[in-house]
């Protein structure tokens, strides 16, 4: 629901010099079925890197397209030929122009079907690790087959504490003996890929973080739901 009138605030602030949280942000398209045009705008007017320490203008996401918008990951959703083409053609445009990119996916088919998506993409695209980077949000579910691809393909995680919150309605739908590996944190950490933790904060989640930390270190729930199994915990 942010359109980009809303951010006028923080670069009044960011002029003003009046900042006292470093902010990074990524850019997305509002709402299905104007995904292209509005990438296209920023693309076209926009420079990925513009800023300081304070504000700086990061990349995009973490919706591209919105046949990947698969929620909370506890619902059937099923991504569309016309989704996935769509993904590759804004995902395509943005890595030739520069642009660091960050995908929401949370169920295991959504996943996959990125990652068929990005390596795709990659066998035509040579981008500079250095500059632009790719990382997916969520994917609490992902398989050690679509890890072990991530790492081939350089690309990071970022983790947040839904399943803190989470748990019974995803092992409902997921079954218990995938959430107790969800995350799976140290198949992340023996891989090398390199990991984010998070909150989801502000529209869905707590932004707490030392929260976040507890259940990062300890995989305890605090729904009744099923804890990870401690040899996916990070330590």
């Amino acid at each position: 629901g942010m359109s980009p009138e809303s951010y006028r605030p923080i670069f009044e602030l960011w002029r003003r010099g009046s900042m006292t949280v470093r902010t990074r942000l990524y850019l997305m398209p509002q709402r299905p079925g104007v995904e292209r045009d509005q990438i296209g705008e920023n693309i076209k007017h926009l420079h990925p890197g513009f800023g300081d320490q304070w504000l700086r203008l990061t990349g995009a996401g973490e919706m591209v397209s919105y046949g990947f918008f698969d929620l909370e990951g506890v619902q059937p959703f099923e991504v569309t030929d016309e989704g996935a083409a769509l993904l590759g053609e804004l995902l395509e445009d943005l890595l030739r122009a520069g642009w660091s990119i960050h995908l929401h996916a949370v169920l295991r088919a959504t996943i996959t079907r990125m990652l068929d998506v990005i390596e795709e993409v990659l066998g035509r695209v040579e981008i500079d690790p250095d500059r632009v980077r790719i990382s997916l949000a969520h994917i609490e579910p992902i398989t050690d087959e679509d890890l072990d691809r991530m790492a081939r393909l350089g690309i990071g995680a970022g983790i947040q504490d839904r399943m803190l919150f989470r748990a019974k309605d995803s092992a409902d739908f997921w079954g218990e003996d995938v959430l107790r590996r969800s995350p799976p944190l140290r198949g992340f950490i023996d891989r090398g890929i390199p990991v984010g933790g998070g909150t989801d904060a502000t529209a869905v989640s707590p932004y707490n973080p030392w929260q976040s930390i507890w259940w990062l270190v300890t995989g305890k729930t605090l729904d009744d739901g099923p804890p990870r199994d401690p040899q996916w915990n990070r330590t």
